[in-house]
């Protein structure tokens, strides 16, 4: 805390920059990790890929390559179809290698293990797992907004004492 009354932090215009900077990123990536932490129940099931492939995608700003699968699996007795790799949903990238190499462990006939909603068994993925920066990025986020409000508060108790 003094390094931050030092360097001239603790301005209502900072609290304001360090919330609105925490909140953006919760909105960003924080929906993907409370994804996660509410998929930690799921049931693998086993499942095989039935089609693994590159589709190009044009948009305002170029074009865009994502790597589409669908795979079948069957969850008592009832066979289902998902195309889900992971919980972040299609991920679009700039190059066909890019999007090729993502489907590499995922040819057509593979056998995979699919993670299944206990209460949806429409809902399935793939993989379940987050990249490290997701996690930072939220993490971070939350550090942001925690420091907004604790330096608010520290705030408005300063200038209650000053009154």
């Amino acid at each position: 805390m003094r390094f931050l009354r030092s360097v001239g932090c603790l301005t209502p215009v900072a609290i304001v920059i360090y919330g609105v900077l925490g909140v953006l990123l919760l909105g960003q990536f924080g929906g993907q990790t409370l994804n996660y932490l509410g998929s930690m129940d799921w049931e693998q099931v086993p499942g095989t890929i039935v089609s693994s492939e590159v589709e190009d995608a044009w948009d305002t700003t170029g074009e865009r390559y994502i790597g589409r699968v669908a795979y079948t699996y069957e969850i008592d007795g009832v066979t289902y179809e998902g195309d889900e790799l992971d919980l972040r949903g299609a991920i679009f990238v700039r190059n066909r290698d890019d999007a090729e190499r993502r489907l590499i462990p995922y040819p057509v006939g593979a056998s995979v293990m699919v993670y299944v909603d206990p209460d949806d068994p429409t809902r399935a993925v793939l993989n379940r797992s987050l990249p490290d920066a997701i996690w930072a990025f939220a993490g971070l986020g939350g550090i942001l907004v925690l420091l907004s409000f604790g330096l608010g508060i520290q705030q408005v108790v300063k200038r209650r004492q000053n009154r």
